[in-house]
């Protein structure tokens, strides 16, 4: 899992409100239907207690917005990883 810049810095945009974007990677044999992701996605709301938004690695890697491609990958910054 990794932490986009937004957070990760705290830009000058960032506030007490303001939501937090992860970048989430699957291993292959993982399950990674929409219910794994709507779990994950709830609980680590309850944990961080704001609202998170959850970016699957492979959706901006198969996407056809390459500037915003390369922003994510680049910026993105590993928080844990199993």
């Amino acid at each position: 899992m990794k932490l986009l810049y937004s957070v990760l810095y705290l830009r000058e945009d960032f506030h007490k409100d303001s939501d937090i974007d992860l970048l989430i990677a699957f291993a292959p044999e993982a399950c990674q239907g929409l219910l794994t992701l709507s779990k994950i996605k709830h609980q680590l709301e309850a944990f961080c207690e704001r609202t998170v938004d959850l970016i699957v690695k492979e959706t901006i890697q198969d996407g056809d917005n390459w500037i915003r491609r390369q922003e994510i990958l680049n910026t993105a910054v590993i928080i844990y990883e199993s």
